[in-house]
């Protein structure tokens, strides 16, 4: 005769647990020992504590090893995961491109976070090279080549490119050709808005909105090719169902000069319900600095690395005869300028700037854009104002505009109930290979549901 060990594991609906868990007394349960006939030989008592674990607690190790210097310093973020992780929300992206081949931009099921059909690529545009193609401009004291031909998209004044956005196009030979950072920026930011959180995999980072759709729009840094991409925006949500509107859009980018494109279409796109994001810039100034200094657009300045009150050395700030309501301001608000996150290619890293600060607001807005689903810019505008840690002068100040982003207070948890106990039913004898349904009671009844499991090691 062998023992079989029974041990009872019930799949239940709780709330989510993030980076921990949760003990809860059982009532009246017990774990039972078999013979090869069905038996029980032997009863043990389960009334001392277990462990409650949700399914979505991540197990990428960089999010508890490495992930503290910016999710450490936004509030409670693991509450607001609880309820919101951005689900149904798309974010344009308009940067340098992104690694396609990113293992943090797909789930363990192979499912994707970038909606590549919808990618573009908008670069300011000289000259006609042949029949059908444009050629990039060159920048002063730059590298990058002159003479690369792309596809041919549009016949309008600027032009705009669907050719390198696309997954098969992320590989060695074929990287973006506009911006000598290849895609290592604009990976680093899509990665701070939307990396998966795995289960079973441990390895990799987690967004501030990890299952956000991210729709990648690669510029050459022009002023007029971001015009062009926040133009396309506006079409497509347009003429697009509303399942596939874009919810919130990210810059960071910025320039001591505007388009004029920028400032018509992100007032389209504020009408439209779309939230508009940008960084400050990286120059420990106050001039102006476009897209962020843009009435339309949300400005976000830099804290120090694993600072909650200090500015960034080299974020940039507002102008001191600035107010609250000046038009030009380049920061709103601030958030944490350090991040760790994917990197180009298929790795890692620990950046730095107000680039980065802008995708954490952005990733919130897209959080509250999924509670407030019919929230408009300027009601999200108001919210993050009145939901901002003063840390300067009381008040508006021009060094951190309204304050430091608290995830928290943004999104309100107040609609989100934690379990304080649970018990289940007095089990009775099971014979092997057979299945015993344990029904559990809640408390309190009101708890968001999140698959959670529950086992005992006694």
């Amino acid at each position: 005769m062998h023992k079989t060990k029974i041990g009872f594991i019930f799949v239940a609906s709780l709330p989510l647990l993030i980076g921990g868990f949760s003990s809860f007394p059982l009532a009246n349960s017990s774990e039972q020992i078999i013979d090869d006939s069905g038996t029980c030989i032997e009863e043990k008592d389960l009334t001392t504590p277990i462990e409650c674990h949700a399914d979505f607690v991540p197990q990428d190790t960089m999010y508890s090893s490495n992930q503290a210097v910016h999710l450490g310093h936004i509030g409670n973020i693991t509450k607001v995961w609880d309820k919101y992780q951005g689900e149904n929300i798309r974010i344009a992206v308009i940067d340098t491109g992104i690694d396609g081949d990113h293992p943090d931009f797909y789930d363990e099921y192979g499912n994707c976070t970038i909606d590549f059909e919808s990618a573009r690529f908008y670069a300011h545009v000289i000259a006609q090279s042949t029949a059908g193609h444009y050629t990039i401009a060159k920048p002063v004291n730059n590298t990058w080549p002159t003479g690369t031909s792309l596809k041919y998209f549009t016949a309008t004044s600027q032009y705009y490119f669907n050719d390198t956005f696309y997954k098969q196009h992320a590989v060695v030979g074929h990287e973006p050709i506009v911006d000598s950072k290849a895609p290592y920026h604009g990976t680093n930011v899509a990665g701070t808005i939307a990396a998966f959180a795995h289960n079973n995999t441990e390895v990799g980072c987690v967004g501030v909105a990890p299952k956000v759709q991210i729709v990648p729009i690669k510029v050459d840094f022009y002023m007029d090719a971001i015009g062009d991409a926040l133009e396309y925006i506006y079409d497509l949500n347009r003429d697009s169902i509303e399942e596939n509107d874009i919810d919130v859009v990210n810059i960071s980018i910025c320039g001591s000069s505007t388009d004029s494109d920028i400032g018509k279409y992100s007032r389209y796109l504020n009408s439209q319900g779309t939230i508009v994001v940008a960084s400050a810039g990286n120059s420990n100034v106050s001039t102006p600095a476009y897209p962020a200094a843009e009435s339309n657009i949300i400005g976000v300045g830099a804290l120090e690395e694993g600072s909650d009150t200090s500015k960034a050395s080299y974020s940039n700030f507002n102008e001191q005869n600035a107010t609250s309501s000046t038009a030009t301001n380049n920061v709103e608000v601030v958030a944490p300028g350090t991040v760790y996150v994917p990197d180009y290619p298929q790795s890692y890293d620990k950046v730095s700037g107000t680039s980065f600060a802008s995708p954490i607001v952005a990733a919130a807005a897209g959080l509250w854009k999924q509670k407030n689903p019919s929230g408009t810019f300027d009601q999200f505008r108001t919210a993050l104002h009145d939901s901002c840690v003063d840390i300067g002068d009381t008040g508006w100040d021009t060094t951190f505009g309204y304050g430091r982003l608290s995830i928290d207070e943004l999104i309100g948890t107040d609609d989100i109930v934690d379990i304080s106990s649970l018990s289940l039913q007095s089990t009775s004898s099971v014979a092997v290979n057979k299945t015993l349904t344990l029904y559990p009671t809640f408390n309190p009844t009101n708890t968001d549901c999140d698959d959670l499991r529950w086992w005992s090691e006694n």
